[in-house]
C-alpha cells in the first residue's frame, strides 16, 4: 500500500512540475508571438506587401499560396483602402499542443489597421518551427 501511495504522490509531483514549466514557457511564447505579430503585420499591411507575407509564411501556408492572385488581391485592397494611417496593436495568445510527434506551438491574434478610407480587421495564426514563428494563416476581415 505504501508503494502505491508513493507512486501516486510521485506522479502528482511530476505532473505539477510539468504544469509549472508549461505555464512559464507559455508566457514566454505569448511575448515572442505578440512581438512577432506587432512587427510583421504593419510590415505587410503598410504597403499591402504580399511578397513580405509569403517570405514569412510557414511551409504549411506556402503549400496554398498563389503569388499572382495574392499580389493582385493586395493591390486591389490598397486601391480601395488607400494610405496606411495606424496599426492599432494585437490581442491574442499562444497555445501548446502535445502530440505523438512532439510539442506544437501555435498562436492566434486579432489586429486592426486604419487606412485613409476605412479599417481592416486581421486574424493572423502563427506556428513555431525550430524556435522561429511563421505565418500559418492570414485573414483580412473587411
Amino acid at each position: 500500500m505504501k508503494k502505491v501511495i508513493l507512486i501516486v504522490i510521485s506522479i502528482v509531483i511530476i505532473l505539477g512540475g510539468l504544469y509549472v514549466l508549461m505555464r512559464i514557457d507559455g508566457k514566454n511564447n505569448d511575448k515572442e508571438s505578440k512581438t512577432y505579430v506587432d512587427k510583421i503585420v504593419p510590415l505587410i499591411m503598410s504597403n499591402f506587401d504580399f511578397l513580405e507575407m509569403a517570405k514569412n509564411a510557414s511551409p504549411e501556408m506556402k503549400e496554398t499560396l498563389n503569388t499572382k492572385t495574392g499580389s493582385e488581391a493586395m493591390k486591389m485592397f490598397q486601391k480601395k483602402y488607400g494610405k496606411f494611417i495606424k496599426y492599432e496593436g494585437s490581442a491574442g495568445e499562444s497555445v501548446q499542443y502535445f502530440t505523438l510527434k512532439g510539442i506544437i506551438m501555435t498562436a492566434e491574434y486579432k489586429c486592426k489597421i486604419t487606412y485613409e478610407n476605412g479599417s481592416i480587421q486581421i486574424t493572423i495564426n502563427l506556428i513555431k518551427h525550430s524556435s522561429v514563428w511563421q505565418i500559418l494563416n492570414f485573414n483580412l476581415n473587411l
